[in-house]
């Protein structure tokens, strides 16, 4: 959320600077518009699909009021021609930023999976030997943090195989 917040701070001046009348004058021919590429790859690879989207119309808002009073980098002698030049660099951006927030989500998830796999048993969902090495690592260096005992049970269970034969994991 702070991270949301923080993102909504710095999108509006960053508008108003590349699209408002910040600088002062119309003259001025700067590539500003690139200003708002950080913003745009901010959303995408830290928050998210829907804030990403959020981005782009919070900034076309600004933008589209920009334009309309004359002033940002795609003020051409024509509204028309301004508002299509603005509406490329929107929907361009649009579909960059949802597909790249898109492919950043995916891969968070496949790599919260292969996590969820390595350390439980597939077939029965229990934590494998891997998750209690983890584990008891985490819990020996607590022991000696805190200075206070552990204590760790092994049970073995005979016949344990007849009865997941016979009742299943």
């Amino acid at each position: 959320v702070a991270e949301a917040f923080a993102l909504l701070l710095l999108l509006v001046p960053t508008g108003l600077l590349v699209f408002g009348d910040l600088l002062g004058g119309k003259d001025k021919q700067y590539p500003l518009e690139f200003m708002c590429v950080p913003l745009f790859l901010w959303a995408a690879f830290r928050l998210g699909r829907r804030e990403a989207i959020t981005v782009v119309s919070v900034l076309s808002v600004v933008a589209v009021w920009g334009s309309y009073r004359g002033y940002g980098p795609f003020v051409r002698p024509s509204p028309n021609e301004s508002f299509l030049v603005l509406q490329s660099y929107t929907a361009m951006w649009a579909v960059v930023s949802v597909a790249l927030a898109a492919v950043v989500s995916e891969h968070r998830q496949t790599a919260e999976l292969s996590r969820a796999l390595a350390i439980t048993d597939p077939l029965t969902g229990l934590a494998n030997f891997r998750r209690l090495n983890e584990v008891l690592t985490q819990e020996i260096a607590r022991s000696s943090r805190t200075g206070r005992p552990f204590a760790l049970v092994f049970l073995d269970l005979n016949g344990l195989k007849k009865i997941n034969d016979r009742y299943g994991h």
